[in-house]
């Protein structure tokens, strides 16, 4: 029934979770959902859809996997990250607790307490006053390791509060946020490109709804899939995975990270297990596939080891929040891609909103533009910085740690002010097109 009356007390129902269907997705269907997730999205790296495909393997289990991984999925507005997450949130059955649009690790605590569901969140940009996505990475990262989240909080009345969270994340967001290296090696990273042109816009968005609807129809079988197999397989290949992204100069973390990964799409992608029953070796052309799928993954962690202190900062910068000043919000990220879209060099005026920070996009061509970045310190960037030792005027010396990053010759109107600064190269900026030249650094004024 919906609801029950007890003792005076009613009790409000929700639909039940459905199960596991009785029969397994096969192979050649998941390879359908693969390669569509591929082509029907602009993705800056190949195989994406095998990659979505392999995390969707792990998460759905669960507590199960010794080791969880995390996804973040970062592109522009308008390339179909909420359609896309939505399909995951599909193919990953009864295990999914559904697509939130926005993420607080105080609401998670309290609505899926003791749960190992799969937590999907889109526009998972950095808070204004911290607390917002920044607590949730750091609930994901303790959510990885076999015990999962141990957190104890204490409440008005001393008694306190246990909550203990397991499974795996995804996150959709236009950047991804700033992460401590030790986040970042529990997540893989996808980014996505504008949406591709259509001939026909009508068949296109016919196309995804048909999609949707057969993801939320294979989404049971998936489930079933995996519970099949994952007692039969799954520590076998996870040993052989990690020992192989090791012997790619993966560290430890990456062996665990990326063998989960490849420990999923193993399970998802083949009906043989990985490990021949008459040679009891892990199958070389296997091995050899896998390899090609997470060689750039295993590059992107090295890389982002290397960030700098200058790089860290921007990507805190570019997660400032903006108030529009007819309601709504949107990052600096967002408003540099704008003003970065555009062909003409964008004035003062132009600038008017991310120019609170003590910033002015300026130059000639769409991606091809650069930014300047005051010297001095402000309210607005203060805040965007804020629990960071980059605040208070600090943003200066850290920008001068990037080699490429010199002052501008001159000053500059920014926010109605004159002012001295650093000019920032185009290719650090959202909204970069990789074969634009960075150019010189433009009239003084």
């Amino acid at each position: 029934r919906r609801g029950r009356m007890v003792s005076g007390a009613l009790y409000p129902s929700v639909p039940g979770i459905s199960g596991p269907a009785k029969e397994p997705i096969s192979v050649s269907d998941v390879e359908f959902f693969a390669q569509r997730i591929t082509q029907f999205w602009n993705w800056q790296g190949s195989n994406a859809g095998e990659l979505i495909i392999a995390w969707i393997g792990q998460a759905i289990l669960g507590q199960y996997p010794d080791w969880r991984t995390h996804l973040w999925i970062n592109g522009k507005n308008g390339g179909g990250k909420s359609t896309l997450l939505r399909i995951v949130s599909h193919l990953l059955g009864g295990m999914s607790a559904g697509v939130k649009n926005s993420a607080s690790a105080a609401s998670i605590r309290q609505t899926t307490n003791r749960m190992a569901v799969v937590r999907i969140f889109d526009e998972a940009e950095k808070s204004e006053n911290g607390g917002g996505v920044e607590d949730v990475i750091a609930m994901f990262r303790l959510m990885s390791g076999a015990e999962g989240a141990q957190m104890e909080k204490g409440t008005s009345d001393h008694a306190g509060i246990r909550f203990g969270l397991y499974g795996a994340g995804l996150l959709g967001s236009i950047i991804p946020g700033g992460m401590a290296p030790q986040d970042r090696s529990r997540f893989v990273m996808l980014t996505l490109g504008d949406r591709p042109a259509s001939a026909n816009p009508t068949d296109a968005a016919m196309y995804l709804e048909e999609l949707e609807q057969e993801a939320k129809a294979a989404g049971p079988a998936v489930w079933r899939r995996m519970l099949r197999l994952a007692p039969k397989r799954w520590d076998s290949a996870f040993r052989a995975y990690n020992a192989l992204v090791q012997s790619m100069g993966g560290r430890s973390r990456d062996g665990d990270t990326l063998g989960t990964m490849l420990a999923g799409w193993d399970l998802m992608l083949f009906d043989d297990p990985l490990v021949d029953a008459e040679t009891g070796k892990a199958r070389p052309e296997r091995l050899d596939r896998a390899s090609a799928l997470v060689r750039p993954l295993i590059q992107e962690t090295q890389e982002a080891d290397e960030l700098g202190e200058g790089e860290r900062l921007l990507n805190a910068i570019f997660g400032g929040i903006i108030h529009k000043e007819h309601g709504g919000t949107r990052t600096v990220a967002e408003e540099i891609m704008l003003l970065n879209s555009a062909n003409h060099d964008p004035g003062s005026n132009d600038s008017i909103m991310i120019g609170r920070f003590g910033l002015r996009v300026f130059g000639e061509g769409v991606g091809k533009k650069k930014l300047f970045v005051a010297n001095a310190e402000n309210p607005a960037l203060n805040k965007a910085l804020g629990g960071t030792r980059w605040r208070g005027g600090g943003h200066k010396a850290a920008l001068q740690t990037i080699p490429d990053v010199q002052p501008y010759r001159g000053t500059m109107r920014v926010a109605g002010r004159t002012q001295r600064g650093l000019v920032v190269p185009a290719r650090f900026l959202p909204g970069y097109e990789s074969g634009a030249s960075d150019g010189g650094q433009g009239a003084e004024e």
